[in-house]
């Protein structure tokens, strides 16, 4: 009986590392590349389209200096507010109808916040799966070697 609560102890704890271990190395590589700005971008330059009818790049030609170099990085989803992005808009097309501009941006955030928790979970998924792989680590193997 205590050789047993031995056992799953041990089990628990390789797994509890397993686990952190994933986690780790999930964050390690979701702060090298990250996709939360490169959504973020995508989802401003969407509804600058959908507000004014004009591609990315033709907004920017005429956009002020510092539209031109936002550094996407930085900014979370607190920039697409209706008022920020209303003032925001009007400075890349002074011409830009803004309307019914809050029920949009819902979406663009809901987009923007699913894509990111989805590639996560697909981003911890495959690490977790290759470090099992890669290191033959299975329950099985773990419980026998115990």
């Amino acid at each position: 009986m205590l050789s047993l609560i031995e056992t799953l102890t041990g089990f628990a704890a390789i797994m509890l590392m397993l686990s952190l271990l994933v986690k780790t190395l999930t964050s390690v590589i979701k702060n090298q590349w990250d996709y939360y700005s490169d959504n973020l971008r995508h989802e401003v330059q969407r509804s600058a389209f959908e507000v004014t009818g004009k591609a990315w790049n033709t907004l920017l030609q005429n956009a002020p200096e510092w539209a031109k170099n936002i550094s996407w990085e930085r900014l979370g989803d607190e920039f697409l507010t209706p008022a920020y992005m209303s003032w925001f808009l009007k400075q890349l097309d002074q011409n830009a109808r803004v309307f019914d501009l809050e029920s949009r941006l819902k979406i663009h955030v809901a987009n923007v916040k699913y894509t990111f928790e989805m590639r996560m979970k697909n981003l911890a998924l495959a690490v977790g799966l290759a470090l099992c792989l890669l290191g033959n680590i299975n329950a099985f193997t773990i419980w026998k070697s115990l």
